[in-house]
């Protein structure tokens, strides 16, 4: 699931945290794996089962924000 969405010609993402807020209500607090990825810093928040694992990819953006690309689950 992808949370881009396009205005005015330009892409947009919403808050990493905003989007986390909402999944730590139903899963709890994730793990935070922080590395760059082709010069941009990415924080990305994942979730564990015993099946699977959830990651909801973070990038940072204009001005240092933290911004949601997508959440992506597979198999553990």
């Amino acid at each position: 699931m992808t949370f881009e969405t396009v205005r005015d010609g330009r892409n947009d993402y919403p808050p990493c945290g905003a989007v986390q807020l909402t999944l730590d209500a139903r899963y709890g607090a994730p793990m935070i794996r922080t590395f760059m990825e082709e010069a941009v810093r990415r924080a990305d928040r994942q979730w564990q089962s015993a099946t699977e694992e959830m990651t909801l990819v973070c990038f940072e953006g204009g001005r240092g924000q933290l911004l949601a690309e997508a959440v992506v689950i597979g198999a553990r």
